[in-house]
């Protein structure tokens, strides 16, 4: 079965984030989000925006780095309303998890790139300072 989607990312990027802010502080404490029918949602701010897209049910998982929730991942069913089974949600779950590791790894990957630099700019830092102080005394002492 074939189904046609419409690209919606470029109406996604201008929403203010306090339209998605008590959508997104609903999820459960394993960091998932998901309504059999988007009917329940009426008065959530991001009921309009769904609904606008042609979305009936979804299953969203939370990415989540040192620093908290960084964003989503999740499936829209447009079709229609569904229930959505154990075996989708862990697959889900899975997935967000596998992500939310390697943006961690990236990350730390960065901060440690970032100490090192910093540990060579203190390095230079130092030999610029003894140079200057030999050029001094040497300066002194002729």
């Amino acid at each position: 079965m074939w189904w046609r989607v419409s690209p919606e990312i470029d109406n996604l990027k201008r929403i203010p984030a306090e339209t998605l802010e008590d959508f997104f502080e609903s999820a459960d404490e394993y960091g998932t989000l998901y309504s059999n029918d988007l009917k329940v949602l009426k008065a959530d701010g991001a009921f309009e925006l769904m609904h606008e897209q042609g979305i009936k049910s979804f299953l969203h998982a939370q990415i989540k780095d040192k620093n908290g929730v960084k964003l989503f991942v999740g499936l829209d069913d447009c079709q229609r309303t569904r229930v959505w089974n154990e075996k989708e949600i862990n697959s889900l779950m899975y997935a967000a998890k596998m992500i939310s590791i390697f943006l961690l790894q990236e990350e730390k990957k960065r901060e440690e790139k970032e100490q090192k630099r910093r540990k060579i700019v203190v390095e230079v830092k130092t030999v610029r300072e003894r140079q200057e102080e030999i050029l001094a005394r040497e300066e002194g002492a002729v």
